[in-house]
């Protein structure tokens, strides 16, 4: 990232798993690669944030049907005013359809983020 220029952003946020899903798992393979590259970059990682609703799982899902299961799954938490018109890298860790990380981009720019960029691991 450094060598390609690509480390212009205000945050680092991370596409977030539902509570029910955290509890069983323990940790959020997205959450822990962001504050890597966060802690790597000398960026911030914020928490801002949250799965709304527990959603079934992508794999095996057309493209049409990924858009529809996350549809207004994710949300921006309350205290989430540093975002507003800020450089935002949203880390997620596997990339298929797109529909996840679109979801998490259109909470964050409803809620005022001036850009959002994507960076995943696997694809």
């Amino acid at each position: 990232m450094q060598s390609n220029d690509y480390t212009d952003f205000d945050y680092i946020v991370s596409v977030p798993l539902h509570s029910s899903k955290m509890r069983k798992r323990g940790y959020n393979q997205s959450e822990l690669l962001a504050k890597h590259i966060a802690a790597r970059l000398s960026i911030p990682y914020a928490d801002v944030l949250k799965r709304t609703k527990k959603t079934i799982k992508q794999s095996g899902q057309s493209r049409q049907e990924r858009r529809k299961n996350l549809a207004n799954a994710f949300a921006v938490k309350g205290s989430a005013e540093k975002i507003i018109h800020s450089s935002v890298l949203l880390v997620d860790d596997i990339y298929t359809t797109g529909a996840t990380v679109e979801a998490c981009s259109k909470a964050l720019v409803k809620y005022g983020a001036g850009k959002v960029f994507v960076l995943t691991i696997a694809r």
